[in-house]
């Protein structure tokens, strides 16, 4: 029987990183499931930092996304891969992907993409 790969590396280094900021510094926190998402997030991003002067944070799950390598100093980025970090991250937010509209009062995630279930009216 192969168990899956657990591991202490990058993914939790940056997911404790995240976790030890100031609560300004993450008050815009965007998470980014696929390289896709930078589709959806390229104008708000840039409306956020550059126009609005805001500091922004990026989440991701790509190892390779190029959001990890910005140099705009408006937004900190971390890599939680796509396992236990990123698991531990939703828990810790209280938002249960994809069910966006369970947002707190405290900080807001951007999704990329949001499907409510029928039920739910999003206003």
């Amino acid at each position: 029987m192969k168990f899956p790969e657990f591991s202490w590396g990058i993914d939790w280094k940056e997911l404790r990183k995240f976790e030890k900021l100031d609560k300004n510094k993450s008050a815009i926190v965007f998470y980014a499931e696929n390289k896709a998402s930078m589709n959806h997030f390229k104008t708000l991003i840039f409306e956020l930092t550059e126009k609005m002067d805001l500091e922004i944070c990026y989440v991701t799950s790509v190892k390779d996304d190029p959001m990890l390598s910005s140099k705009n100093l408006k937004i900190q980025s971390f890599y939680i891969g796509d396992g236990t970090a990123r698991t531990k991250f939703f828990l810790r937010s209280g938002l249960n992907p994809p069910n966006a509209h369970n947002f707190s009062s405290t900080n807001c995630v951007l999704y990329e993409l949001c499907i409510p279930p029928k039920n739910v009216i999003i206003s």
